[in-house]
């Protein structure tokens, strides 16, 4: 029933879909109208030139972007599309020096000139192939000089220059390798989303013969482009304030994000319509968001796909049970040899008796979207000894910061219960902890899509708050609050689950909270949080679903059951499907917007 729901919201909010028009006559005059016109006309769908944006790559990563720019390129080749990868190349990086150094990214083109609205710079063009997929690195002088991540600048400014300046340069190196006409540009967030508006520079200016844009949100944010910026950068009059602005109402197809509650959230949920999307909300309702949720960013394990197919019903808990034990000794076996003086707390287990949980919080440190001071604070409500807490954040904690001395006067209060690895753990660490973990947790104030799959592939069933994606990817062992904007979203009840794979919870307060209250939670650091009593009921939910998680962990009838269900759920997230309602979003580009 879910699936069904799914696919026909998607295909009536597609078919509903009408183009934009009014916000053109402010950015162009009627020539250039006339002009952008005849470029439309000259677009062939039939061979268009798929090209994908984002600010993260394989090397340089950080959030929930960079897995999906990992598959999606890969599976629109797979399906027929004739698609090629463009992405900063950000020199600091660590991981790109290496590859640089390796020969597996090279140098393409340099000297190449800029010839997009008012911004004059030479690009330097570097390639690498990915099996199918061309992937090109963009560098121009004086841009993309993140040190950590692509977006660590002490300066914001410096970001949004890094971000217009990479929209500016995709046309020129669209016509440099020979990409001029019936070319659909798919960006990716607020940082390539202007593609949109240069892109239609490029074709009055004679760069590009043919284009089209699309946008995928895989959050809200947005940033403000001062009138000196935009001027700096485009040369004429802005259709908006934000890089969002700018560019939304120049699109060509429906506004895609990464699952269909979060697509419903950006214009229903207070957090999203009141705080952080309040200024988007005339042009959602324009060009509503259309869901389109990720596929699985790995493949099933075989150790544990193979007991799903080959066993069912009790003898199936048992070998799952059987694997998870194999897994958690291992991990606490890795945990006790790691030596790392960035290491705070310790997991202290009683040898041979100590059953307790183990939680597990990871992904990246966001204390705006990820709640883990919201499990904090609940895991300290409980009897000590009773669970054990990892910490895994995937960007480093800033030592002494207000955020990091929370996590560690919590971590010395529960001594031998909870452990922080303030660092970027490798690859294999990571799916080590995500298997030897007993529960995967994401207490998320909002997530778009979320890695709760994730925890699934490794045969660990989640704990989440109801938001977002984690609604579609969780099905609870028990009943979770449905906030009031979800009124008859899901199509059926959601309630118990028949076949449930984790725990969602859902603070339980009388109506919805206010902007003024979640604006306070949000710019408050994380000790001085717990005064809010939206906040309190954070706490206390996420305190109750702890709570009932180690009573199912000791229930190896009920756990053996969250672990063979979640193999079950993983079927519903294919990169197939998700290719598919892509291709239809690109086909909408047909429809005239001029």
């Amino acid at each position: 029933m879910k699936n069904l729901t799914y696919h026909s919201r998607f295909a009536s909010q597609v078919d509903q879909w009408t183009p934009l028009r009014s916000h053109y006559r402010g950015v162009f005059d009627e020539v250039e109208t006339d002009a952008l016109v005849r470029a439309a006309n000259h677009y062939d769908n039939r061979h268009r030139r798929v090209v994908i944006l984002a600010f993260e790559n394989r090397y340089a990563a950080l959030g929930g972007l960079s897995p999906v720019i990992r598959y999606l390129p890969r599976y629109l080749a797979k399906s027929g599309e004739d698609v090629i990868f463009i992405t900063p190349f950000h020199k600091n990086n660590a991981s790109i020096q290496r590859a640089c150094d390796q020969g597996i990214i090279q140098t393409a083109f340099s000297g190449l000139q800029c010839n997009v609205g008012t911004f004059e710079e030479s690009i330097t063009g570097y390639t690498s192939t990915d099996g199918a997929i061309t992937t090109w690195y963009i560098d121009m002088h004086g841009f993309f000089c993140a040190d950590q991540d692509p977006y660590c600048y002490p300066d914001k400014n410096e970001l949004i220059k890094d971000a217009l300046g990479f929209c500016c340069a995709v046309p020129s190196v669209l016509k440099k390798i020979g990409r001029e006409k019936s070319v659909l540009v798919h960006a990716n967030d607020w940082e390539t989303a202007a593609a949109a508006f240069t892109c239609k520079l490029a074709i009055l200016n004679g760069v590009l013969k043919s284009a089209k844009a699309v946008l995928t949100l895989h959050n809200s944010y947005d940033a403000y482009v001062s009138p000196e910026m935009h001027a700096s950068f485009f040369g004429r009059k802005s259709p908006g304030l934000t890089a969002l602005q700018i560019s939304l109402p120049l699109l060509d197809a429906p506004l895609t994000t990464v699952s269909e509650t979060f697509a419903h959230e950006l214009t229903h949920d207070p957090l999203q319509k009141e705080v952080f999307a309040d200024h988007l909300q005339s042009l959602f309702a324009m060009n509503p968001p259309v869901g389109i949720r990720n596929g699985l960013f790995d493949a099933v394990k075989k150790d544990f796909g193979a007991q799903t197919d080959q066993k069912t019903g009790r003898a199936g808990k048992k070998a799952f049970l059987e694997k998870k034990s194999i897994l958690r000794k291992k991990l606490i076996e890795r945990l006790k040899n790691t030596d790392d003086e960035r290491i705070t707390g310790r997991l202290v287990f009683k040898k041979n008796k100590d059953t307790a949980p183990i939680f597990l919080l990871s992904g990246r440190l966001d204390m705006m979207q990820k709640g883990y001071d919201v499990i904090f604070h609940a895991f300290r409500r409980l009897e000590r000894g009773v669970a054990k807490l990892i910490f895994t954040p995937s960007n480093p904690i800033i030592k002494n910061s207000e955020s990091f001395n929370f996590f560690v006067d919590h971590a010395r209060k529960s001594d031998g219960d909870i452990i922080i690895l303030p660092y970027i753990i490798p690859e294999d660490a990571y799916r080590e902890m995500l298997g030897g973990s007993s529960f995967l947790v994401m207490p998320s104030i909002y997530e778009p899509f979320g890695a709760a799959t994730e925890g699934y592939l490794n045969g660990t069933p989640v704990i989440g708050r109801g938001t977002g994606g984690l609604w579609i990817q969780i099905e609870s062992i028990r009943a979770c609050r449905i906030p009031g904007y979800f009124q008859n979203f899901f199509g059926h009840d959601e309630g118990i689950s028949p076949q449930p794979t984790g725990i969602l919870f859902h603070e339980d307060i009388p109506k919805a909270p206010a902007k003024s209250e979640w604006r306070a939670i949000l710019s408050a650091a994380p000790a001085q949080r717990a005064g809010s009593p939206l906040y309190s009921a954070m706490i206390e939910a996420a305190h109750s679903a702890l709570k009932d998680a180690i009573k199912i962990f000791h229930n190896k009838e009920q756990y053996g059951m969250l672990i063979e269900n979640s193999f079950s759920m993983l079927s519903e997230f294919s990169w197939e499907d998700s290719i598919e309602k892509y291709k239809r979003v690109y086909d909408c580009v047909l429809r005239r917007a001029l």
